[in-house]
Order: C-alpha cells, then structure tokens, then sequence
C-alpha cells in the first residue's frame, strides 16, 4: 500500500500529466492545423518530452513496488506509442504521399507538371501570400506540388499580418503566389496548376526559345481574332516562355540565327522558288 506522503506526490503530478497530454495533442496536430508554423509543433513536441522526463523522475523517487512498476509501466507505454506517432507524423510531413481516388483524378496534378516539379535540382521558394479561408482553399493544390518534391518550398504567408513582407515582394491582391528560384521571381494571381506550371517553366528555362514563323502566304496568323486565328496557341506559347518572331523569307533571304525554329500554318498561296530554297536549306 501506497503511504500518504506517496498519495500526496502522485497528486502532484497531475500537472505534469495535463502537460503530457497537451504536448502530445499538440505535437499531433499542430501540424494538421498550422503545416507552416514548425515553431508551434516544435513547443508541443518539448512540452511532451519534458513533461514526460519529470513524470518518470517523479514516479521512480516517489513510490516503490507494485505501485511504482504499474505507474512506470503505464507512463512507458503512453511514451512509446506517442512517440512512434510522432516519429510517423513528422516522417509524413517531410515525406508526405496522397492518394487520389476521385474517378477523374482532379486532385492529381498533370504528368508535365510532376515531371517539372521533378527536376528541381535547386530549391524553389513558393510563397502563398492569402487569407485564411483562401489560403485553406487553394492549400491541396499547393500542398500537392510539395509532395513531388521537397525542394518545392511552401510557405503560407497572411498579408494583413505580414503587411511588410507582402509589400517587399509586391503582392498586390489576396490569393497571389510568389514565386521565387535563384536570382529569378515570378507572380502568380488567382491561383490553378495550369499558371503555377507555365510560371514554373519561365522560370525554370536558362533562355527564351524563339520560334519563327512565316508570313506572306495568306498564312494563319497568331494575331487573329476570328475562328482561324491563332491568338489562343499564341498565348500559350508566351506563356511557356517562347518568343514569336515573324519571318519573310524574301526580305530576309534566311532564316535568322536566333530562330530556334520555324512554322509555316496553313498557306493559301504558294511559295517562290527563293523562298522554297531558303526553307530547304534551313
């Protein structure tokens, strides 16, 4: 039987088992609710471990016997299972994995964009500059260019808190992405893979390509706004950081060396003899 003077100090530790308890929570969660914020999982986490250390140092100076094994043992396996899910929870956080089971895989991010995400050598610093209830919005879609690689790094930033921080990278509007790799920065307003990605490629290319396409045949023309036209392709282009160029192939009697390529679209005329040769030899 346990005497009063050890009753007394098993009271005292109820403290200590709150702390526990609370550290334990919070090193679960902090990382659900605030993913951004290490420093709180952090707190939680040294919480847990501290309060544990004084548990076990005041069992084992307190009582003895039965008394003592059953509380160390009860206290031991308590530590050892929140520490196994805590070792799991932080190997999630810095490994995370998604399943997406919607029939069209619209959780999923396109096979270009994972082959880009992929491919960075060097770490790329996003930062998503929005209000909560925004930012909780658009958080899955952020959290999935993370998961492909872990140089991909996210940080959500709340202006109105940050104001100083959003005015030195120029955000001008709630929900924009900074994004910024090497010496190089890039916006990006109203958030969707589609711009994240293109923002990405511009980025991530050592020089613009030009592609140089022919005119004086009636062509198609990327400046055309009617059904025929090609403003949508040329927009595209631009967006993934190609230069368009047009080329007359008398006027110029070559094809310039800065043309990464060229593009005939559609000619309604024929071309000229000269013409034909310059394309020939290019």
């Amino acid at each position: 039987m346990a005497t009063q003077t050890e009753k007394s100090n098993l009271k005292s530790t109820a403290p200590l088992w709150v702390a526990l308890i609370i550290g334990a929570l919070g090193t679960l969660f902090a990382r659900v609710l605030y993913p951004e914020i290490i420093a709180i999982w952090a707190v939680f986490l040294i919480t847990f471990v501290v309060s544990a250390g004084l548990l076990i140092q005041r069992y084992r100076t307190s009582v003895s016997g039965r008394t003592a094994a059953f509380g160390l043992n009860s206290l031991v396996t308590i530590v050892l299972v929140l520490s196994i899910v805590g070792v799991l929870n932080f190997i999630s956080y810095r490994y995370p994995q998604k399943l997406d089971l919607t029939k069209n895989k619209r959780h999923s991010l396109s096979d270009q964009t994972v082959k880009l995400v992929k491919g960075l050598k060097t770490p790329l610093k996003a930062t998503y500059f929005a209000k909560p209830d925004l930012r909780e919005q658009n958080r899955l879609l952020l959290e999935n260019y993370k998961a492909i690689n872990p140089k991909f790094e996210l940080e959500f930033v709340d202006p109105d808190r940050e104001p100083i921080r959003a005015k030195s990278a120029n955000i001008r509007k709630y929900g924009t992405l900074h994004l910024g790799y090497l010496t190089k920065n890039s916006a990006v307003e109203d958030v969707s893979e589609e711009k994240i990605t293109n923002a990405l490629i511009k980025l991530l290319k050592e020089k613009s390509q030009t592609l140089c396409y022919v005119t004086g045949h009636g062509e198609k023309e990327f400046s055309g706004q009617e059904q025929e036209g090609l403003s949508f392709v040329k927009t595209a282009l631009e967006n993934q950081s190609y230069t368009l160029k047009e080329l007359q192939l008398l006027k110029e009697g070559k094809v310039p060396a800065d043309c990464d390529a060229i593009a005939i679209m559609g000619p309604s005329k024929g071309f000229l003899k000269a013409e034909a040769q310059v394309v020939q030899d290019y």
